[in-house]
């Protein structure tokens, strides 16, 4: 019997999202939004890669079962998975992985928006000196980055 279309789709979705998944876990510190499949990944690549291939082929094959019985209902079902995998696939890497394609040294992540912030906040030490934020990990106390003191002194 011939795989439906809808079949085909869900699972190239699935393995992109595997391949997504573990490429941007093991390379840019990226998270995994299910807790399922979180438990998983925290148990190595191998049990997560394994879980999610047999966690994927398993309801594909039980739409497939079902499309011979019900081919409406199971054509409708497969398309509302489809839009729910990938609307959740967005949502979660949106939300747990925000800044994952930014550059991940302080220097760059400077520009634009920290020179905004520290030209535009309002100076409580008066005002000729311009603040300088604390970079992430700089303690209080020491002396900014070489790049937050040339931004602060040419503001």
């Amino acid at each position: 019997m011939k795989i439906a279309r809808e079949s085909v789709i869900i699972a190239i979705i699935g393995l992109a999202d595997l391949v997504t998944t573990v490429t941007w876990v093991s390379y840019h510190g990226a998270q995994e939004a299910n807790p399922v499949f979180a438990h998983y990944l925290s148990l190595g690549l191998g049990w997560f890669a394994f879980m999610k291939l047999v966690l994927l082929a398993a309801p594909i094959y039980l739409l497939e079962w079902a499309r011979r019985r019900r081919p409406k209902f199971t054509l409708n079902a497969s398309r509302f998975a489809i839009g729910a995998y990938c609307g959740l696939y967005v949502i979660g890497v949106a939300h747990l992985n925000p800044g994952m394609l930014r550059p991940k040294s302080a220097e760059a992540s400077v520009y634009p928006s920290t020179a905004y912030a520290i030209k535009h906040q309002k100076n409580r030490r008066g005002a000729d000196k311009p603040a300088v934020p604390l970079a992430r990990g700089q303690e209080k106390g020491s002396s900014p980055s070489p790049v937050r003191q040339a931004i602060a002194a040419n503001l």
